[in-house]
């Protein structure tokens, strides 16, 4: 095993507050060894981002209570001057942020600003720097690096200023690297991308990463080592193989059990039940306890130490190595990770003979307009462009697709918050695109939306319990002496304690604060709910709860959904049929299982290879179709095929042919039709993949 290039021993990080002492990291000790990756897991607040900004130096003894060591190569960072320290960041340990966008000066043009972080630690001049900020522009793959050099972040894409943020932090070539988050808000090809990106350049420079994150999958794919942390403890740390086959702490085994997998069958979740502990009222004992349902009697009254069990697997929990052994083997085994991957087709729900929801024809284009005083019409931006979609009762309809293909467009055309450009919405059987006033008031008691973001959707200055009752007092079916009570049965229905009717929302979790926001959905209780990306937000186990409680109350009351998201692991989970969108059109439309199984359209295969598994023996085996670039602008889409210019199939079908054009000219002249490509499927493909899983198939 390789030696510790960086050594974190005994750490603790305490915040004191108006309120109490924050707990945030609380004696975690662990090593990154030479060469490999390091995950590190956990729920939102475990302490996974605050331990690494310590290593930085980026949480000081002025804010906190800092003790214990941080050795880079032997050498205690926590005990340096800060003008040393300053020469270990960036040069020797660098750090790629969640958020690019909040990482980089929006002032200042991305190449300066590499060449800043170059300056700041080689002497050399202005133009030596400028070079290399564009050859390592270039070399983390943004085409036309001189040019981009000179732009601002706004213009980058989402995938690019992560790929500028990572350049930034390479630029010295450091023996650490520490990734925070890195692809959370990234489409998954996007994500497979940077991953892959982070994983080549490792491996080029030698250098350590720290790949900080939630998502089980992409550290089965990326990680040798990890780290499980809750409330600010290290809770199990083992090689990949231990944590995922062999797991110790029930904390493991609940995160590990919530993931809604892409690999299996559609069954239901099994969260961890509670929500993480306050870090000011940490429970005694061990931590976890309260959610814990094997917890006893000592594990009530004695904090558990992490003591190995075999080599470098350790873990934190009084339960008998022998009956951690056994546990593990049946939670591996319920996981299906010992067996074959074979995925199972879910049977539709039985569809109606009339839609609930009928799309037309949708189209939906911004205006683009130039000059404050005589504005000319330049262009159009076409977020949706020509859409025919049914929706049948008590049925759940999945959207998938990258940022900026029209799904959540589409999602307020459905609900009349946009209006169309071209085409109809019908809705159990009536034409409401042109209704206004009290018609469409009307109608909307029908259909509910629950939006993405649940803290930007609830309005911070009303109680929980005025939120939830405005559609009663808007639409005058309760009357007003009943509405409260009517509230409280929302909240109970939907996990909330009814006691908390007068809280704000900021006294809520973020799982609770989607729960908010379906129960104000319910409130009326529509035929129809649009679920905007209902879940990306949340940890597993919260997203576990919420995408529980969205079926039960789907079998409770007849509900029909359109589900958005660009997970299509949790697509799977939750849908019967699945519509996958592409610059503004749907380019495949399937039931479920037949999609997941037997993918006709090349995006969605280039889709499904991107979802990360969490088994690092599949994911090892899985078949990677890689797309290169970013989406297409929609103010100019490209002609024919909108998906030739990224599409594989299309570049390797012209390179058999003998062609001299990168792409097949079918493709790149003639639009293709949404057309049956099998008893269950349609696909808008000239040349449709044949009939081979994507999921669990070795590279050829």
């Amino acid at each position: 095993m390789a030696e510790p290039v960086l050594e974190i021993r005994d750490l603790v990080v305490h915040f004191p507050t108006d309120d109490g002492i924050v707990r945030a990291v609380d004696g975690v000790s662990v090593a990154v060894r030479a060469g490999e990756t390091l995950g590190v897991v956990g729920e939102s607040g475990s302490g996974k981002s605050v331990t690494f900004l310590t290593v930085m130096g980026l949480v000081t003894s002025r804010q906190a209570r800092i003790s214990g060591q941080v050795l880079y190569r032997g050498q205690d960072l926590l005990a340096l001057p800060p003008g040393e320290l300053r020469d270990v960041r960036g040069r020797r340990i660098s750090m790629i942020f969640q958020d690019p966008m909040t990482s980089l000066h929006p002032f200042y043009r991305v190449g300066a600003q590499i060449a800043e972080a170059i300056r700041a630690h080689d002497r050399v001049p202005k133009e030596e720097a400028n070079r290399r900020a564009v050859e390592m522009l270039e070399r983390v793959g943004i085409p036309r690096p001189r040019e981009r050099a000179r732009q601002y972040p706004h213009e980058f894409s989402g995938g690019m200023r992560q790929r500028a943020m990572i350049a930034m932090a390479l630029a010295l070539n450091p023996d650490v690297l520490i990734a925070d988050e890195p692809t959370t808000a990234l489409d998954v090809t996007v994500q497979a991308q940077i991953l892959d990106l982070i994983n080549e350049l490792k491996h080029e420079f030698n250098t350590s990463v720290v790949l900080i994150t939630h998502d089980l999958g992409v550290v089965a794919e990326h990680c040798d080592d990890i780290m499980v942390m809750y409330a600010g403890k290290a809770v199990e740390i083992g090689r990949a193989e231990d944590i995922y086959y062999r797991p110790h702490h029930p904390y493991t085994w609940g995160l590990l059990s919530s993931i809604a997998r892409l690999d299996q069958a559609r069954e239901r979740l099994e969260p961890i039940p509670g929500l993480p502990p306050s870090l000011i009222n940490v429970p005694s004992g061990c931590a976890f306890h309260p959610r814990c349902r094997y917890a006893f009697d000592r594990c009530r009254t004695e904090v558990p130490a992490l003591l190995p069990a075999d080599g470098f697997h350790a873990s934190a929990c009084h339960l008998p190595l022998e009956e951690k052994e056994r546990i593990a083997r049946e939670e591996v085994v319920a996981r299906g990770m010992s067996t074959s991957v074979e995925p199972t087709v879910t049977p539709p729900a039985e569809q109606a003979t009339q839609p609930l929801v009928r799309l037309r024809g949708i189209k939906k284009y911004f205006p683009i307009r130039r000059g404050i005083i005589f504005q000319r019409h330049v262009g159009d931006v076409r977020a949706v462009d020509g859409v025919d979609l049914d929706v049948f009762p008590g049925e759940t309809v999945g959207l998938v697709g990258e940022t900026g293909c029209g799904k959540s467009t589409l999602a307020r055309v459905i609900t009349r918050l946009h209006d169309v450009t071209e085409g109809t919405v019908e809705f159990e059987g009536r034409d409401i695109t042109r209704l206004k006033g009290e018609e469409l008031r009307l109608i909307r008691r029908d259909m509910q939306m629950v939006f993405q973001d649940p803290y930007a959707s609830l309005n911070p200055r009303k109680t929980v319990g005025s939120i939830i009752a405005e559609p009663f007092r808007l639409h005058r079916t309760v009357p007003k002496h009943r509405i409260a009570d009517e509230v409280k049965q929302l909240m109970e229905l939907v996990g909330l304690n009814p006691e908390h009717y007068n809280r704000y929302p900021y006294e809520f979790s973020g799982g609770q604060r989607q729960r908010i926001g379906v129960a104000r959905a319910l409130a009326l209780r529509p035929k129809l709910i649009v679920c905007d990306e209902p879940v990306s937000a949340l940890d597993v186990s919260i997203q576990a709860q919420i995408l529980n409680l969205l079926e039960d109350l789907q079998q409770e009351f007849n509900l029909t959904y359109v589900f958005i998201a660009h997970d299509l692991s949790v697509v799977k989970h939750v849908s019967d049929r699945v519509a996958v969108m592409y610059l503004g059109k749907i380019v495949e439309l399937a039931e479920g299982g037949a999609l997941y199984e037997h993918p006709r359209h090349p995006y969605t295969g280039a889709l499904l290879s991107a979802v990360p598994i969490p088994d690092p023996h599949l994911a090892a085996t899985k078949r990677r179709i890689l797309l290169e670039g970013d989406v297409p602008s929609p103010i100019d889409p490209p002609a024919g095929c909108r998906f030739h210019p990224r599409c594989p199939r299309s570049r390797a079908l012209a390179r058999e042919q003998g062609l001299e054009t990168d792409h097949v000219p079918l493709c790149s002249q003639t639009e293709p039709e949404l057309v049956p490509q099998g008893p269950s499927q349609l696909a808008a493909c000239h040349f449709p993949l044949e009939d081979r899983r994507i999921v669990g198939e070795s590279e050829a």
